[in-house]
């Protein structure tokens, strides 16, 4: 059974992966896999990383 998920990072990860094929064809590369990764930080680094941008 093939299940397809329709969360909005993985539609960005197939456009992703259509865009990098389409650019790397002449060069013979063909893309296969696009990972997307979640990045959690600790509490104090995600308050300092908010301040600096609202700053």
């Amino acid at each position: 059974m093939i299940v397809f998920s329709t969360a909005p990072w993985f539609e960005k990860a197939l456009a992703a992966k259509q865009e990098l094929n389409e650019a790397l064809k002449e060069k013979g590369i063909v893309v296969e896999h696009v990972l997307v990764r979640y990045f959690h930080y600790s509490d104090e680094i995600q308050k300092n990383g908010e301040k600096a941008c609202l700053n």
